[in-house]
């Protein structure tokens, strides 16, 4: 297995990796065991790749098995679900802001491939490849999505703040300091 950044080359694959665990395929029994509840479409993938090199993948037989975004606010700036928490992140958290922290999601990891670490893998090469640029790393994880905020609060070091509501969803706001 390959640990690597994206290349555009890799965007189809990451269509079909994400839409393989997004929660409209994953039956209602399975979904504590891991979903994904947000798709970047070719063209958000391809400003992650290009702009920010922000779209970390793992490889398996040259086939993307797992990946994850973490991105500026900036870049995010265009999804009005995700610039909403970094306006609720700055009122809530005295010195966490726009330009010292970043968003770490959309993770996703084929189910064939879970429990081998490599959530823990693509975590902190972001976040050790984000360090210099940002003191903190923001994220927020589906209530229902049991394995995913474990893996967040127990294998990556998250912070637990607070539930905050969007739409008919309820969701897990989590912190960590980049520089531990």
């Amino acid at each position: 297995m390959t640990l690597r950044h994206a290349r555009l080359n890799d965007i189809p694959a990451l269509l079909s990796l994400q839409q393989s665990c997004h929660i409209s395929e994953v039956a209602r029994e399975l979904m504590p065991q891991g979903f994904l509840n947000t798709i970047l479409d070719a063209q958000a993938l391809q400003r992650a790749i290009e702009d920010e090199q922000a779209v970390y993948l793992v490889e398996s037989l040259g086939k993307p098995i797992a990946m994850a975004v973490c991105a500026s606010w900036e870049f995010w700036s265009g999804s009005a679900s995700v610039s909403a928490r970094a306006d609720a992140l700055e009122q809530l958290h005295q010195g966490i802001n726009r330009s010292n922290s970043y968003f770490w999601g959309p993770v996703c990891i084929d189910p064939r491939h879970r429990g081998q670490g490599l959530f823990e893998e693509l975590f902190f090469t972001s976040r050790h490849a984000q360090a210099s640029r940002y003191q903190y790393v923001y994220s927020y994880v589906h209530i229902n999505n049991e394995r995913s905020l474990a893996a967040h609060i127990h294998k990556a070091g998250f912070l637990y703040v607070r539930d905050f509501e969007q739409g008919l969803d309820s969701y897990c706001e989590l912190i960590r300091a980049t520089d531990d």
